[in-house]
């Protein structure tokens, strides 16, 4: 499978799903690249988004299958920090198949040495978190097993329809029990392991460090939360949220290094949590505020 976004050649390549099983013809979806501030690989139905990979982290889509084997590789490749090609990278012993199912689900299949067998060697989505915006504004999703409450809302945020919230209807989202005091002290609350909120309304600097980061969104009163864009070299640039953080989700893989920085009143800094659940042990830290003018 290749996808192509060249826009200086005027090539776009996609995926396209099938009608239904028994027919080929160009189905409701399509995997495309989506190149937006950071680079993701969404998959649409018309023009509504369902999945997304996540963002391109310097190494790999940070919300998509990871598979140890290099043979599950990606290979992309940029042209003035713009994705216009990503593609399958395979060895020339190994025959990969790549399909969009008539529901919108990526699976890959490949051959054994023998090619007289496949096997699935992932899907995607993988599970309800991979639901694009499931939680609604300011809600994570959890890839647990242990538990059908897959949505949690951030410290500092409660369900917006409480009763919805119950019944397990969570797309009303989050919203925070105390505005914001830009003027008077804020703070961020560190949450780890997560594929980064949707690039909807930000701002990207690709040279900033982290404690740059942390100044700049203060000074800014519309700025919801800060990240490093990039895992790569211990973290490098800065991404800027405004608004609400839609499609937030944690990753279930241990090694993740994506952290966000979620801007609160310094009343609602607790150093023991930082989702609403008080049993989840998610690391909580207080990284700066403003002072008053004096």
């Amino acid at each position: 499978m290749q996808l192509i976004d060249d826009a200086d050649l005027g090539v776009e390549k996609y995926l396209t799903s099938w009608r239904n099983v028994d027919d080929p013809s160009p189905g409701d979806y399509i995997l495309r690249i989506e190149n937006k501030g950071l680079l993701d690989v969404v998959t649409l139905r018309g023009t509504t988004k369902r999945y997304r990979m996540g963002k391109w982290n310097g190494l790999y889509f940070c919300g998509g299958p990871r598979l140890p084997n290099a043979m599950y590789n990606v290979s992309v490749v940029f042209r003035q920090e713009r994705m216009i090609s990503v593609e399958d990278a395979y060895n020339s012993t190994t025959v990969i198949r790549t399909t969009l199912d008539p529901f919108g689900t990526l699976t890959r299949l490949t051959l054994n040495a023998k090619r007289d067998k496949s096997y699935r060697a992932y899907t995607f989505p993988q599970d309800t978190c991979n639901e694009y915006g499931v939680c609604g504004p300011n809600g994570i999703c959890k890839s647990r097993t242990d538990s059908p409450v897959r949505c949690q809302c951030f410290k500092g945020f409660s369900p917006k329809f409480q009763y919805y919230w119950d019944l397990q209807d969570w797309s009303g989202g989050c919203t925070r029990t105390k505005l914001l005091n830009c003027h008077g002290g804020d703070g961020f609350l560190e949450v780890g392991g997560v594929k980064y909120p949707d690039m909807l309304s930000f701002w990207l600097n690709r040279n900033m460090s982290l404690s740059e980061c942390n100044a700049e969104c203060l000074k800014n009163c519309s700025c919801t939360a800060y990240a490093n864009p990039f895992i790569t070299n211990g973290g490098s640039g800065f991404l800027m949220w405004f608004n609400e953080l839609i499609d937030t989700k944690e990753l279930s893989t241990a090694d993740s290094k994506q952290n966000i920085y979620i801007r609160v009143p310094v009343s609602e800094l607790d150093l023991s949590r930082s989702l609403e659940d008080e049993k989840e042990n998610k690391r909580c830290t207080f990284i700066g505020k403003t002072k008053e003018a004096s």
